[in-house]
């Protein structure tokens, strides 16, 4: 793809997720390999860094005023861009917006139909709907939790579990958010940190190395 398109691209993606562009820099990462990364700013978004789908590393500015976090940030997105079964998720997404619609339809139609036919035999399609629309909408979900966890055991290795454990305590977003679609949708598709560590601790359990 080419570099000033991938560009524009990815600066009309941080205004999807309310940053705003600062910079385009080169970092260096743990193991000594330099990555160019776009830093951007704002304070209502819900990520420190993302890996776009225009293969672009994007980190919130905030990272950059700790050392741990930044390697924390960068690691983490780069274990993304090596994911290359990250793709998979996308037909995934494709049965949730071709599927889920119609069976959310079923169980709105069929409460109509009780209604308007008196037979409760109609009824019986509402949670046959429900529960096919939720496994749909959850496998996706499923999925992305796995890509993140997967991306964050990688980070571990390299930052080391007690540093990760530090981060946590603090603040692992730029900002605080309240309540909204898109902290709900952030969370369906991260993990909140706690379960990364108690699922890193279990695979890590009876004295196994943490770090």
């Amino acid at each position: 793809m080419n570099a000033a398109l991938m560009f524009r691209l990815t600066k009309l993606h941080l205004h999807s997720i309310k940053g705003n562009y600062v910079r385009t820099q080169t970092v260096k990462l743990p193991d000594g390999k330099e990555q160019e990364v776009t830093v951007f700013s704002g304070d209502t978004c819900l990520f420190l860094g993302q890996y776009t789908p225009f293969r672009t590393i994007v980190i919130h500015e905030s990272a950059f005023s700790d050392k741990r976090l930044l390697s924390y940030v960068i690691t983490h997105e780069t274990a993304h861009k090596k994911q290359w079964w990250k793709f998979f998720i996308i037909p995934l997404e494709l049965l949730v917006i071709l599927q889920a619609p119609g069976f959310i339809g079923l169980s709105l139609t069929s409460i109509g139909q009780t209604i308007a036919t008196h037979n409760w035999y109609h009824l019986l399609y509402f949670p046959l709907g429900v529960i096919v629309a939720a496994a749909l909408i959850t496998i996706p979900c499923a999925f992305s939790w796995i890509m993140e966890l997967d991306a964050d055991f990688q980070a571990i290795r390299t930052i080391g579990f007690q540093t990760f454990l530090n981060l946590k305590n603090n603040a692992l977003k730029p900002s605080k958010h309240n309540f909204s679609s898109r902290a709900v949708i952030n969370f369906m598709t991260h993990p909140p940190a706690g379960v990364t560590i108690r699922i890193w601790q279990w695979l890590h359990r009876k004295g196994k190395d943490l770090t």
